[in-house]
C-alpha cells in the first residue's frame, strides 16, 4: 500500500494506466502522471477517468483549477492523490488499483485486504522549489536563480529583461541586476531570497497595493489585446506583463495554504475543504473549461499554438462575481459570523486567486499572438532560429523582407 496526499477526496477503483494524450479511453480508468497540467486536465475531462495519481503536482496548478471547476459543476466524481513516487507505481501499470478517501493507494495483492481508511485529512503543501544562490565574497553581493530548471529563449529574455528589473525596483532592492547564462537560465543580482519573497507576499498590508497594481495592469493588457497590434506592440505588452510578476510567482501556494488554515481554524473539516475548493474557482477557470481547443501549458513567446481567444468579461468582473458567489456560499454553509469577521482577508485572497488565474490566460494570449505575427511575415527562418535572436535583430530581419 502507498500513502499519498489526498487533494480531491473520494474512493475509486479501476485499471491503472499511464497518462498518454494520444490514447482513447472507453471505460473507467485511473491515470498516473507526473503533474496535472492544463493539457492533462482537458484530457481527463474528455475521457472516463475517475481517479488521478500524480508524483509532484501542486494543488493549485491551472490544470487543477480547471478540473476543480468541472467537478463542482458536474455530477461526475474524480479522485486525486498526489505525492506518489513514480518508481513505486510505474511497475503496476495495467493492474487494478484502489484509491481510498484518505489518500491510500492499494493493489489487489496487498496483504491488508480489510483496510479501513483513516479520517480524511487534506494536506495542502507547496512544491519543493529549488533555488540556486551564488555568493561573491569579495564584493559582498550574491546572485539568485529562482527557476534553475526553466530556460528562457534569447528572444524572450531580450523582451522581458527590463520588465523583470522593474520587479526589483518595486521590491526596493539595492545594487540589483539581471543576467542570462548561455543555457538560458536567468539570474538576479541582490534580489530577495525566496523565503523573504514568501513572507512579503503573505504580508497583506505590504502586498495588497502591489496586487491592486497588478490587477489594474492585467485589465489594461486585456483591453489592449483586443486591438490591432504590431509585433512591437505585443512585445511591449509581454514586457509589461513581466514588470509586476515576481512577488506572487513562486509564492502563491503559501498564500493559499494560509487561507486554508484560516478555514480549518474556523470551519469544520468538511466545510473547510468545501470552502477551499469554492474559493479556488473563478469565472476565468470556467471560461478555460469551455474552450473547444485545449490551452497548452507552455508560456514560450514562440509557439506553433494558434492565438487563444480572450474572455468576454474583465478581471474586475471576475473578481466581483467570484467574491459574491463565495460569500453567498459561506452563508449557505451557515458561517455568517466568520464571513463578517474575516471579510477583509477573504476578499484579499479571492482577488489574489482570480489574478493568479488571469496571469496564465494573459501570457498565453500575448505569446500566441506574438508568434502568429512572427509567422505571418513568412521569414525564411525556423522558430528555433528566431528564438536565438534578440528583438532588435528580429525587427531588422522583418524590415529586410
Amino acid at each position: 500500500m502507498i500513502n499519498g496526499n489526498c487533494i480531491f477526496t473520494g474512493n475509486a477503483k479501476a485499471l491503472l494506466c499511464e497518462f498518454d494524450p494520444e490514447r482513447i479511453i472507453n471505460e473507467d480508468t485511473i491515470v498516473f502522471l507526473d503533474s496535472l497540467t492544463t493539457e492533462a486536465a482537458y484530457y481527463i475531462i474528455r475521457n472516463p477517468i475517475i481517479g488521478i495519481i500524480t508524483e509532484q503536482s501542486s494543488f493549485a496548478t491551472h490544470g487543477a483549477n480547471i478540473l476543480r471547476v468541472f467537478i463542482q459543476n458536474s455530477s461526475r466524481k474524480i479522485v486525486w492523490v498526489s505525492g506518489v513516487r513514480r518508481e513505486s507505481i510505474i511497475c503496476r501499470i495495467g493492474e487494478s488499483v484502489q484509491i481510498y478517501e484518505d489518500g491510500t493507494v492499494a493493489f489487489s495483492d496487498d496483504k491488508n485486504h480489510d483496510y479501513v481508511p483513516k479520517e480524511t485529512t487534506i494536506r495542502y503543501s507547496p512544491l519543493n522549489r529549488k533555488v540556486l544562490i551564488e555568493y561573491n565574497l569579495s564584493s559582498k553581493s550574491y546572485n539568485i536563480c529562482y527557476w534553475p530548471n526553466r530556460p528562457f529563449i534569447r528572444l524572450s529574455y531580450s523582451i522581458i529583461k527590463d520588465g523583470l528589473l522593474n520587479n526589483l525596483k518595486i521590491l526596493k532592492c539595492n545594487d540589483y541586476g539581471i543576467f542570462q547564462t548561455k543555457e538560458g537560465i536567468i539570474w538576479f543580482k541582490n534580489a530577495p531570497f525566496l523565503k523573504d519573497l514568501i513572507n512579503l507576499a503573505r504580508n497583506m498590508d505590504y502586498s495588497n497595493p502591489i496586487l491592486s497594481s497588478q490587477i489594474k495592469m492585467y485589465d489594461s493588457l486585456s483591453t489592449s489585446l483586443k486591438g490591432d497590434l504590431s509585433l512591437l506592440d505585443l512585445a511591449n505588452l509581454y514586457r509589461r506583463y513581466f514588470s509586476e510578476w515576481l512577488l506572487f510567482h513562486n509564492t502563491y501556494e503559501y498564500l493559499l495554504i494560509d487561507i486554508y488554515h484560516l478555514f480549518c481554524e474556523n470551519l469544520n473539516t468538511v466545510d473547510a475543504y468545501k470552502a477551499m475548493n469554492k474559493l479556488m474557482s473563478c469565472k476565468v477557470d470556467a471560461w478555460m473549461l469551455e474552450q473547444t481547443r485545449a490551452i497548452q501549458k507552455s508560456k514560450n513567446i514562440l509557439t506553433n499554438e494558434l492565438p487563444i481567444a480572450l474572455p468576454d468579461f474583465s478581471i474586475y468582473e471576475d473578481i466581483e462575481i467570484t467574491t459574491n458567489c463565495f460569500f453567498k456560499y459561506l452563508l449557505e454553509l451557515g458561517y455568517s459570523s466568520f464571513s463578517k469577521a474575516f471579510r477583509k482577508e477573504l476578499e484579499y485572497y479571492i482577488r489574489f486567486f482570480v489574478t493568479k488565474e488571469w496571469k496564465f490566460v494573459l501570457v498565453k494570449a500575448i505569446s500566441t499572438r506574438f508568434s502568429a505575427k512572427v509567422r505571418s511575415f513568412g521569414l525564411e527562418k525556423s522558430l528555433d532560429e528566431i528564438a536565438q535572436m534578440e528583438l532588435d535583430q528580429l525587427t531588422d530581419l522583418i524590415k529586410a523582407y
